[in-house]
């Protein structure tokens, strides 16, 4: 007899060791168990660093090609505006349309009617020398910091003078440039020089190419016709 009640002596040992399995199921975690959470939670963690970094990857590449050609875009919109609108007037030898070639990398150099910039120089008992017809270039310069690349640089005089070639000032409109050339129509063939003091008169047709190096390290040319308007 065990107790007060009669309990049969292997019972009582079998509650004991129930009780005992009881007891022991509430002791913990095992090392075996954390060692496999630790495992589980490093592999969803490695998973949503590597989602994580392929969705910024993405959005950097669609960020650096949205920003390359926009600005690939912007640089040849603003030669063929300005090549549509030359002026040109075979009366007066100061307005004069002038390529050359050096190289590989063309020169360009014109008159040009911008009716849609506005500029505000000098003042009223001061005035300035300004009107709608600029002179206009168009020539590579050499990228101080990295080697075989230039900058496309734009020279605008806000009037023409004696020296159809120089003069005004100068802005960056495009970098990475690794080459710059320039063809004019003549007839049916293409030249890359013209001088309309010599010609008596402006190319109808011209031919831009721009090679440029991408931000991944890519060559790439961009080839596109402008048209003059006021030729004659």
């Amino acid at each position: 007899m065990i107790g007060k009640k009669n309990i049969p002596y292997h019972t009582f040992i079998q509650r004991i060791k129930r009780l005992s399995r009881i007891s022991h199921n509430h002791d913990g975690f095992t090392l075996i168990e954390i060692l496999v959470a630790s495992t589980i939670a490093s592999i969803i963690l490695v998973m949503v660093y590597t989602s994580y970094h392929s969705i910024i990857k993405t959005i950097q590449d669609i960020t650096g090609y949205s920003e390359y050609y926009e600005n690939i875009n912007l640089a040849m919109t603003k030669i063929d505006s300005d090549i549509s609108n030359a002026f040109f007037n075979k009366d007066n030898p100061k307005i004069a349309f002038i390529g050359s070639v050096s190289g590989d990398n063309s020169t360009v150099n014109f008159v040009t009617v911008n009716h849609r910039s506005f500029n505000v120089m000098g003042s009223i008992k001061k005035p300035v020398h300004v009107s709608d017809v600029n002179e206009i270039g168009y020539f590579l310069k050499e990228d101080p910091q990295i080697h075989e690349l230039f900058y496309l640089v734009r020279r605008e005089q806000p009037h023409y003078d004696d020296d159809p070639e120089s003069g005004g000032s100068e802005s960056k409109i495009l970098e990475n440039v690794m080459g710059f050339k320039i063809e004019f129509k003549m007839r049916n063939d293409w030249t890359d020089t013209w001088d309309s003091r010599e010609t008596k008169r402006f190319p109808e047709t011209m031919r831009t190419k721009i090679r440029v190096k991408t931000y991944t390290g890519r060559e790439e040319e961009f080839i596109f016709l402008s048209r003059v308007d006021m030729s004659s």
